[in-house]
C-alpha cells in the first residue's frame, strides 16, 4: 500500500491509500494531465516531483510521500496549487489517455483522484516543508530532467524523471 499524506505526523484520516497498480496509473495520468497545464519551471519540478515516485526503480509499496516534503516556492504557492488542482481535474478530462497501451479503470481512478483533490485543497503554506524540497532539488545532478531542462518521452508526451519515463516504464 502506497501512501499520499498531507504532512508528516499528520493523522491517518488525511492521506490517500493506493495499491501499486493504483498508484502507476495516478502517477502516470497525473503526469499526462500536468504536462498540458504546467507554465513554470516550478509547476514542472512539482509533476517531475510526482513522476519519481516510480515502483519500477524504487520497488512495490515504496512510493508514499507527504504533499508538504514536494518542491513548492512559497511565493507562488497559490498558483502552483491551482495548476496542482487542475492537473488533478485534467485526469477526470482523461487529458494524455490516448498515448497509453491500456485504459484506466474509472471506477478505480477517479474516487483517488476526488480524494487527492481533498487532501491539496488542505495544503496550506505553513505546512510546507522547505528544507525537504531543497534537498530534493539539491540531490538533483546535472542530467537529472529538473535541472536539465525537463525533456518529454516523445512517444506518451509525458514528462521524463531521473528515471525515464513513467509510462514507458509500465509498459
Amino acid at each position: 500500500m502506497n501512501r499520499i499524506e498531507l504532512s508528516k505526523g499528520e493523522n491517518s484520516s488525511r492521506e490517500v491509500a493506493m495499491s501499486n497498480g493504483l498508484t502507476a496509473v495516478v502517477i502516470t495520468t497525473f503526469g499526462l494531465s500536468a504536462v498540458s497545464v504546467a507554465k513554470t519551471d516550478t509547476q514542472k519540478s512539482l509533476a517531475v516531483f510526482i513522476l519519481e515516485k516510480d515502483q519500477s526503480y524504487l520497488g512495490l509499496g515504496a512510493v508514499g510521500f507527504s504533499l508538504s516534503e514536494m518542491p513548492w516556492k512559497l511565493e507562488t504557492f497559490i498558483q502552483d496549487k491551482e495548476f496542482f488542482l487542475q492537473a488533478l481535474v485534467g485526469i477526470k478530462q482523461e487529458i494524455g489517455w490516448q498515448t497509453l497501451n491500456y485504459e484506466p479503470s474509472k471506477d478505480l481512478l477517479f474516487p483517488i483522484i476526488d480524494q487527492l483533490t481533498g487532501l491539496v485543497g488542505e495544503l496550506t503554506k505553513d505546512k510546507i516543508d522547505e528544507e525537504a524540497a531543497a534537498e530534493w532539488l539539491a540531490a538533483a545532478e546535472e542530467d537529472d530532467p529538473v535541472v536539465d531542462g525537463f525533456p518529454m518521452c516523445e512517444k506518451h508526451r509525458l514528462l521524463l524523471s531521473l528515471f525515464g519515463c513513467h509510462a514507458c516504464n509500465d509498459e
